[in-house]
């Protein structure tokens, strides 16, 4: 008679080789993965808390500088230096820069170029803010300045990042944002590559937009510790699951 053999059910079956293998790599990659990534985004909120750790010594040291003459032969003015210019302001080129707050209600930023009494170069001047109107969206009456008039300021940049919505950047004065590469190739007109934040007091109707920028260093370490977290979590789960896998009985 032939032997009886012992039918083989599947609980009785050992794991298949590329099975095994392929389930103690997956977790090592995954967590290397996620420890690589968290760790570089710390670093790089590291980076960016340096970045305004610096401008925020640069304002520091503008702040306490006494006002330069702003000159159309010397546009290189630097970022949060207090300046004086003179002139006379154009508002044919006026811009209503759009979607701005003041104590949570939206409005615009008066940008008005002003002419230099020395070098006759054009400027643009911040000069403040106003409520937007009932008729929104069509544009408030704005006060004027005529003559000749001295502007105390503080120098800011027209470079900003751009975060546009729409491709209706532009809508008779009004704008969604400001540089002053797009005014040049808007208007033929050459304009100083920066921006004056007029101070003093508020007048005509406008309020004068705070020149003092909120610079979230500690948001950025903050952001940094989390991702650090993140990533020394990533780590101490990867261990342990390690530690459990290798005490597990074999079978």
């Amino acid at each position: 008679m032939l032997p009886l053999l012992a039918p083989q059910t599947s609980s009785s079956r050992s794991p298949a080789p590329d099975n095994v293998s392929r389930a103690s790599w997956i977790p090592a990659v995954a967590a290397a993965i996620t420890i690589a990534v968290t760790v570089r985004l710390g670093f790089w909120q590291l980076d960016r808390a340096h970045q305004k750790e610096v401008l925020q010594a640069q304002y520091e040291r503008m702040r306490s500088a006494a006002p330069v003459e702003l000159r159309g032969a010397d546009p290189h003015a630097e970022r949060y230096q207090r300046v004086r210019v003179t002139g006379e302001f154009d508002p044919r080129y006026e811009i209503l820069l759009d979607n701005q707050l003041n104590a949570g209600e939206a409005g615009y930023h008066v940008l008005t170029p002003l002419r230099i009494e020395a070098g006759g170069r054009l400027v643009m001047i911040n000069r403040g803010w106003i409520k937007r109107g009932r008729e929104y969206p069509a544009e408030p009456e704005i006060p004027k300045e005529s003559g000749v008039v001295t502007v105390n300021g503080i120098v800011d940049r027209s470079d900003r990042s751009l975060l546009e919505l729409s491709t209706e950047t532009v809508q008779g004065k009004v704008w969604q944002n400001f540089t002053a590469q797009r005014f040049r190739e808007r208007n033929g007109i050459d304009l100083l590559p920066l921006v004056v934040v007029q101070q003093g007091e508020s007048a005509q109707g406008l309020v004068r937009v705070k020149a003092e920028p909120e610079f979230g260093i500690l948001r950025h370490y903050g952001y940094a510790f989390q991702w650090f977290a993140l990533a020394a979590t990533a780590l101490v789960l990867y261990v342990i699951f390690k530690f459990k896998r290798n005490r597990a009985p074999a079978g």
